[in-house]
Order: structure tokens, then C-alpha cells, then sequence
């Protein structure tokens, strides 16, 4: 009776190693078929599975050695790709703004051409109420200098906006 006890152990414990090489992710298909072979002779199973398994693990590092080097190939590749376009993109802003800017002259030499209408004098009376105020407010360190620039930034784009419509 006890005989017939340990060689269950004894199997069983063969056949979780065997399950835990079949399910294991790090072998290929052959070798799973290989050791799935060798159940009938469980040392050499054991000794080829661990044999296995550092083979594929030095392989998957030098893999993955590999992979980092191509990643910071492509990264850098990536980096220098981002700089381009970005220094495109600030370029197409810089010439927007050029653009703006010199559309807002002609507008402006177009306005001070014609005659000023009540409506153009009252907006032009209106900023000016304004500025004087936000400098009143300044004067008073009731702002800071960049809140002034800011809100007189913001009166002058309300300003234009006024002029155009």
C-alpha cells in the first residue's frame, strides 16, 4: 500500500512539472513536444526543460537588448522629426502673426482714411476710458504690471473686433 502511494506522488509530481512546461510562455512548440516526450524519463526532462528555458531567457534579453537599441534608434529619429515639425509650426505662427499684423495696419490706415463716425469715435473714447482707468489701477497697485499688460492686451483685441463689425 505504501508502495503504490509514493509512485502516485511520485507521478503526480511528474506530471505538474510536465503541465508547468507545457504552459510555460517562454518555451517554443518543439520544445514543449520534446519534453512532453521525455515524461517517460523524468531526469532528462528536468535537465533539458532548465536547459531550455536559460536558452530562451538569454535570447529573449538579447532580444530585448536589441529592441531598446532600435527603440532609441527610432526614438531619436522620433525626437528629431518632433523638432522639425515644431519649428515648422512656429514658423507658420510667426508668418500668421505677420500676417495679422499687417492686415490690421491696412485695416487701420483704411479707417483713419475715412471719416471717423460716431460709433468709431465712441469705441475709440471708450478705450481710452478704459486704458486711463487700468493705469489709475496700476498707479494704486491695485494690479500687478502683468495684469495690466494683459487687460490693456485684451481692451485693444476688444478694440479691433469693435472696429470691424
Amino acid at each position: 500500500m505504501e508502495g503504490k502511494i509514493i509512485i502516485g506522488i511520485i507521478s503526480a509530481f511528474i506530471l505538474v512539472i510536465t503541465a508547468t512546461f507545457i504552459n510555460s510562455e517562454n518555451l517554443s512548440k518543439t520544445q514543449k513536444n520534446i519534453l512532453f516526450i521525455l515524461i517517460l524519463f523524468p531526469p532528462a526532462q528536468w535537465i533539458l526543460g532548465i536547459i531550455f528555458l536559460n536558452l530562451n531567457k538569454e535570447n529573449s534579453n538579447q532580444k530585448f537588448i536589441s529592441k531598446k537599441r532600435k527603440n532609441k534608434k527610432s526614438k531619436g529619429k522620433k525626437n528629431i522629426k518632433r523638432k522639425k515639425n515644431n519649428e515648422k509650426k512656429q514658423l507658420e505662427k510667426i508668418n500668421s502673426t505677420k500676417k495679422k499684423t499687417k492686415i490690421i495696419k491696412t485695416q487701420n490706415k483704411k479707417i483713419s482714411v475715412e471719416k471717423l463716425t460716431p460709433q468709431i469715435a465712441l469705441i475709440k473714447s471708450k478705450f481710452k476710458e478704459n486704458r486711463k482707468l487700468l493705469r489709475k489701477e496700476l498707479k494704486m497697485n491695485l494690479i500687478t504690471d502683468i495684469e495690466y499688460e494683459y487687460k490693456l492686451k485684451i481692451l485693444k483685441e476688444k478694440k479691433e473686433k469693435e472696429l470691424l463689425e
